[in-house]
């Protein structure tokens, strides 16, 4: 693993170095990523080598294959903190800045660069933030990433990623022998697979067309209609397939064209809140936040998610698209009070409540 100078903002400015998160040692038994890195040989001359790993995130995926002869400085740390927002997801999350090898600086001359296979270049990625490019088909199709430069094209989903200390890329020979990785896709694996327990706790929604879900029927999972009654009774319990839980939720729902589910699409817009990251979900079957008036016995409804754990329904405490089953799931300490909240698991609750 290569040395990581990591750093957080605090909400006061303050500088603060920490240690770089840890990755989960759950695993899917899936390679997502290729890394690709150079090292010096026996005449101090540049090889490539290539290295496959199972990782949620492509920063992650550096961080875990590099030598410990590479030292990089980036921000390892997933979340920031302001004293108006509180706690989110950060928008520089695995952006380097500097790169190290065998301690000499390649600072100045350094790039990151991204590929799929069937593409014909190599993208420039050296100023973006690896943590936000995750190698999954569903991820890709749905987040919409920001571009940083006149001119960029960058995708949010890529499986394979460079990092060049000089102006040599991989070359088509090497990429003979160590072939580009194509973009997991999630679709029908058992390994990615979600459920959700969704229930009306105010006895309010009413469906103004007629709405599905994934249920288990003659041995596969397949949309079935739903009913309001149900949900408001019951309660509905419905199965989906993704890289993340928003992501296997969508797929639950039918995906984009039902429209059952609308949130976050573009990886991060600049305004510290949640409501601005991707996966806040805006509404799950035409419902959203909903504020009371004056003549009513509540203040708000809205749509609340929670981990289902052991048996146990625990507050989630970030959104939906965080939480993951692939290797390097993140995690967030809260401190004496909250403790260490895991963005894990494959079985959610959302209830529509009131307060």
């Amino acid at each position: 693993m290569a040395a990581i100078v990591a750093f957080i903002m605090l909400a006061t400015g303050v500088c603060v170095f920490i240690v770089a998160d840890e990755s989960s040692d759950a695993t899917i038994g899936i390679n997502t990523v290729n890394v690709y890195y150079q090292t010096t040989d026996q005449n101090n001359q540049f090889t490539w080598n290539c290295s496959p790993i199972e990782k949620f995130n492509l920063y992650e995926a550096l961080d875990a294959v590099l030598p410990t002869t590479y030292a990089l400085t980036a921000n390892s740390s997933w979340t920031t903190t302001s004293t108006s927002s509180g706690t989110y997801p950060s928008e520089t999350y695995g952006t380097v800045t500097g790169v190290s090898y065998n301690n000499v600086d390649y600072t100045s001359t350094f790039s990151i660069k991204v590929r799929n296979e069937g593409d014909t270049t190599w993208t420039d990625v050296t100023n973006y933030p690896l943590g936000w490019i995750r190698p999954f088909t569903d991820y890709g199709n749905y987040v919409q990433m920001p571009q940083l430069g006149t001119g960029d094209s960058v995708g949010s989903a890529y499986a394979n990623v460079a990092i060049c200390l000089t102006s040599d890329v991989p070359s088509s020979a090497f990429l003979t022998t160590y072939p580009l990785k194509a973009l997991t896709n999630p679709a029908g694996l058992s390994a990615f697979l979600y459920t959700f327990d969704l229930k009306d706790m105010t006895n309010s929604i009413t469906f103004s067309t007629t709405m599905y879900g994934k249920q288990f029927v003659g041995g596969q999972y397949v949309l079935t209609e739903i009913t309001d009654t149900v949900l408001k009774t019951t309660g509905i319990t419905i199965y989906g397939f993704g890289s993340d839980a928003y992501l296997a939720l969508l797929d639950a729902t039918g995906g984009t064209a039902t429209g059952e589910l609308l949130g976050q699409q573009v990886a991060w817009i600049d305004h510290n809140t949640h409501k601005t990251q991707y996966s806040w979900m805006e509404k799950l079957f035409g419902y959203e936040t909903q504020y009371g008036g004056d003549n009513d016995t509540w203040s708000y409804r809205y749509w609340a998610s929670y981990q289902k754990m052991n048996g146990v329904d625990g507050y989630a405490s970030f959104n939906l698209g965080y939480h993951t089953t692939v290797s390097g799931f993140y995690s967030y300490d809260f401190g004496q009070y909250g403790g260490v909240y895991y963005c894990t698991g494959n079985h959610f609750v959302l209830k529509y409540e009131e307060s």
